[in-house]
């Protein structure tokens, strides 16, 4: 599906422009660079290849919140996932920024060794279901 399917299968034309959706937006309350409504209008301008390259693609949380209060009930959301299929087609997505972190925990994992955690709480006594005081190992 091309961008222009996407548009119109989302309904992305009948935007008014009216930035409610950037005004509901949490991503665009912590990071000022980010707005629907730019992304919309990238899309509507012909702008797509710039668009399938964009981060702010990637930012977006779909959670729905412009498609609950925009006027002309454009599913952003959608829109969103459909330019996301499109960019992972032509390769243009991000690399994931948590990648590094799993490599890390793999190569830190020992396998077929039992850790001894909790053996201290064995000799400390009887372990109860409720109490006071929580440990977590």
């Amino acid at each position: 599906m091309n961008i222009e399917d996407a548009a119109q299968t989302t309904q992305t034309y009948y935007c008014l422009d009216c930035g409610v959706c950037t005004g509901s937006c949490p991503v665009s309350r912590v990071s000022p660079s980010f707005s629907p409504r730019i992304i919309v209008e990238k899309a509507l301008l012909g702008l797509g290849d710039e668009l399938l390259k964009d981060r702010d693609l990637w930012s977006c949380l779909t959670c729905s919140r412009c498609f609950e209060r925009c006027p002309s009930s454009i599913d952003f959301p959608e829109f969103v996932r459909l330019l996301r299929q499109e960019a992972m087609k032509l390769g243009t997505q991000p690399a994931y920024s948590h990648h590094g972190m799993l490599q890390t925990i793999m190569e830190l994992q020992t396998q077929g060794i039992n850790q001894k955690k909790t053996d201290w709480a064995r000799e400390a006594g009887k372990i109860a279901e409720k109490g006071d005081t929580f440990f977590f190992v």
